[in-house]
Formats: structure tokens, C-alpha cells, sequence
């Protein structure tokens, strides 16, 4: 605890009182909630309301999962000759470890050979609950084995905690939380800053049930601070690597969406979770005992308290299916030349500007991707992949993999025209004598060598 904590004015105090009201009140706890889960943990959602509320009836069973699992058996793989250039089926009904998640994500980013090495030791000293232990240790080893300084070592770990599972790569559990926040797309930047002060500062009062001492420290009232604690303990995972954790290691990966080709440049989205998962309905019986006019006034109430609960749990699913469903239709019309020719040609993508086009908060969009795998043409890929948080335009490993089909489809082209071909297609702005570098580097001869080849 730092020997001073910045006050906030009673103005802003009254601001963000109000804003957590607003932000995390029960229902939008709950619906942010159902948004994030995934499949497997929403049908035991379900069965469980199911089970706990009568008003609350299954009108179809679930078939996705037993879709799921017809679905092909596959290896696995290391970053080690890993080749990029080639469709990406690995993950198909066997679901991958926590290991095999984050290498898959390590492999989308533009690592250099040794800091790649670095990357798959530091996610090999990651435990099955998401944290690196004992990391002083482990990085001395590392910055032994390969030479490289201290800050860079750090510097890679914090790219593998920006991966999924959010907090994932946390060194102890009041870390794991601050990532978990940092990536969270809150209503204000103010929000966010407050979480972070009563996770950083007073995570053992909120473990003490203490409200007093961090409403007190930080100028808040105790609904505020009883807000706080709700949203964590609702929307925090203190171990982010139990998903990913079976008896037998075997998991079945389940695709929420399915993207198929449909034509020439054209793709169709089937929403698998709104055609196979299961369908409710409110119970009839339960609807005309409360219309019964005989019923006395508790009976009633208690009624319409399940019927209300039930139709809440309803609109959300409902919510889920069509949140997801806007958001995967944009992420098809977008992603349509990755869908025919892989990685490389992945167009940037924010979550700010899918929130924009869908007219929801970025928030919104951040739990709606996460933990969601959809089956494309290029194989079975996590959601959050197709539209990356923090992409930050087109890597180098990405233009040469541009750079090699190009050569092959049109050698013909100078490379001042590859140039040109790139602004024009693709709006990447990269300069002749760079063209000339990676085809160099790809051991690609010139556009008079090539055409003489053909």
C-alpha cells in the first residue's frame, strides 16, 4: 500500500458512483456475463436456471455438441516448423491445452527467431492454472541459455499476458486481476483506473468482506465499492487456465459459428449455437396460475418473480445469439480474402470499430468474442483471432506471405508494381526498395526471371 492514495473530488465520486450504478447493475452483470461464456459453460447455465426456476422450460434439447463431436481428430503441433503459409485445421474435436492455445496465438505474432524461443520457454513455465511461478528464476535461466538481456525477456512476457485467456502469464493472483482489468473495454477510462486502485491496493480488504476500508481510501460509498466486488468476483477468472484443464486431456472444441464458401468471393454464416443449442420457452402451466384470479397475493408474486426470471434469462440468450451473430456477419464480409488464402491476408480489425458498426460499447464486443471458435475454410480458429485487439496493421510476416502469392499468380510484376498492387488492393503503403528486401529475403528472383520461368 503506497504511503499516499490519490483522493477523487466529491464530484467525480458522485460521477462514478453513478456510472458503476449504471455499468454494474445486476442485469448487465448477468448479460455481460452470458455473453463471455463459453459453450459448454452456457448449457450448464442453462440446465442449471433450468433446474433451479420451474417458470423455465426446455422447448429443444442441445445438438451442438453432439455436432462438435463428429467433427475430426488432430494432432499436435510446436512453434517448431510450424508452417504459416498452410491452412490452420489443427484444433477439430480434440480442444487444445493451455500450452497449445498460447503457442497457437504466439504464432500470430511477428516474433524474431530468438524471441520466438524465448516465447515457447516462457509459456512452457506456465502452469495449468495460467501462472508463470517462480518468474526471477525462470527468466535468469533464459537470459542464460540465449544471451538476451533482462528487459527483453520481460518485454515478451508481457505480449504472452495481451494473449487469451485474459490473465493468463500473471506472476500471483493480484496481477492476473490488473491484466484481466487492463484488457477490459470499460464505459470510462476513469472506471477503469478506479478497479485497478481497489485491486492493487485493497484485495485483501475485498477477500475481508472490508468495504469500509476501500470506500474510506479511495472516496467512495459503500454501494459503489459492493458494485466493485460484485463485478469482479462476476466477471474475473482468479485462474484463468482451468478451462483447459481435463482429467484425460481431451476436450471437445465447439464452433459457434460456421463460415462456408457460397460462390466466388462469397460466404455464407450459420449461427450453429441459434440453430443446434438448445431452445427455451416460459412454462404454460406457469403463465395460467398466474392468471389465475383465485391465487393469493404471495402465490402471485412468487409467480411472477420465477416468470419474470425466466424471461430475463431468455432475452439474454437471445441477446448472445444476435450480438454474436452481427459481429461474425461483419467479420465475413471483412475477412473474406483470409477465408481464400490464409494468415497472411487477415485484414486489420479493432474491437472499437466492430463496437461502432454493431452500435454497441467496446466492452460489449470484448466479451462477446472471447472464448467463441468458429469453423472457417481455413480451418477452426478462436473468434478474438479474426478480429485482434491490438492489431497493429500488417506484420512483415504477413506482406511476404502476400509476396509470395503474388509472385506465383502474377510474375510479371515489377516490384515498383507489387508496390502499387498492395496500395491499390490492400491499403498498405510499403515502399519499392522494401518489396525488393523480403523478395529477397524469400529467395524470390526478379519479375524478368520469374516470367522466364512461367
Amino acid at each position: 500500500m503506497p504511503a499516499y492514495t490519490p483522493k477523487l473530488s466529491l464530484t467525480h465520486s458522485l460521477t462514478l458512483s453513478q456510472q458503476l450504478k449504471m455499468v454494474l447493475n445486476p442485469r448487465m452483470l448477468q448479460l455481460l456475463k452470458t455473453l463471455h461464456l463459453p459453450y459448454q459453460d452456457l448449457l450448464e447455465s442453462i440446465n442449471k436456471e433450468v433446474t433451479e426456476n420451474p417458470a423455465l422450460e426446455l422447448a429443444k434439447q442441445d445438438e451442438l455438441l453432439r455436432y462438435a463431436r463428429t467433427l475430426t481428430h488432430s494432432g499436435e503441433r510446436s512453434m517448431t516448423g510450424y508452417d504459416e503459409t498452410k491452412p490452420d485445421r489443427e484444433l477439430k474435436a480434440r480442444g487444445p491445452s493451455l500450452k497449445e492455445h498460447l503457442l497457437q496465438q504466439a504464432r500470430l505474432e511477428d516474433f524474431a527467431a530468438a524471441d520466438a524461443k524465448v516465447a515457447e520457454f516462457l509459456i512452457d513455465a506456465i502452469d495449468e492454472r495460467g501462472y508463470i511461478e517462480n518468474y526471477p528464476a525462470v527468466r535468469e535461466e533464459i537470459m542464460t541459455s540465449t544471451g538476451l538481456p533482462k528487459v527483453r525477456v520481460d518485454n515478451i512476457l508481457t505480449v504472452i499476458q495481451s494473449f487469451e485467456p485474459d490473465g493468463v502469464g500473471a506472476r500471483n493472483l493480484k496481477e492476473c486481476l490488473l491484466i484481466q482489468v487492463r484488457e477490459y473495454n470499460f464505459e470510462a477510462e476513469q472506471l477503469r483506473q478506479v478497479m485497478h486502485d481497489v485491486i492493487k491496493y485493497h484485495l485483501d480488504d475485498l477477500a475481508k468482506k472490508d468495504f469500509a476500508a476501500v470506500a474510506e481510501d479511495l472516496d467512495l460509498d459503500l454501494e459503489g465499492v459492493q458494485y466493485i466486488n460484485d463485478f469482479i468476483e462476476k466477471n474475473l477468472n482468479p485462474l484463468p487456465g482451468n478451462a483447459f484443464k481435463s482429467d484425460d486431456r481431451v476436450q471437445t472444441v465447439i464452433p459457434s459459428f460456421v463460415i462456408e464458401k457460397a460462390g466466388k468471393n462469397a460466404f455464407n454464416v450459420v449461427n450453429l449455437e441459434a440453430d443446434k443449442g438448445p431452445q427455451l420457452r416460459i412454462s404454460g402451466q406457469y403463465l395460467q396460475m398466474l392468471d389465475n384470479p383465485d391465487a393469493d397475493a404471495q402465490t402471485r408474486a412468487y409467480l411472477k418473480e420465477r416468470v419474470l426470471a425466466a424471461r430475463l434469462f431468455i432475452e439474454n440468450l437471445q441477446k448472445r445469439y444476435q450480438t454474436v451473430q452481427n459481429i461474425v456477419d461483419i467479420i465475413a464480409k471483412t475477412q473474406k480474402d483470409f477465408f481464400d488464402n490464409g494468415y497472411y491476408w487477415l485484414k486489420p480489425l479493432q474491437q472499437d470499430n466492430l463496437a461502432q458498426s454493431v452500435g454497441v460499447h467496446p466492452s460489449t464486443i470484448s466479451r462477446a468474442v472471447s472464448t467463441k471458435y468458429v469453423e472457417t475454410p481455413q480451418g477452426l480458429y478462436p473468434l478474438k483471432y479474426l478480429c485482434p485487439r491490438d492489431f497493429r496493421g500488417y506484420t512483415a510476416m504477413q506482406i511476404k506471405g502476400m509476396l509470395i502469392k503474388i509472385m506465383r499468380e502474377q510474375p510479371e510484376l515489377s516490384d515498383q508494381k507489387i508496390s502499387l498492387w498492395l496500395q491499390e488492393h490492400r491499403g498498405i503503403d510499403i515502399k519499392r526498395r522494401t518489396i525488393t528486401k523480403y523478395r529477397l529475403q524469400l529467395g524470390g528472383g526478379s519479375s524478368y526471371a520469374r516470367k522466364s520461368e512461367t
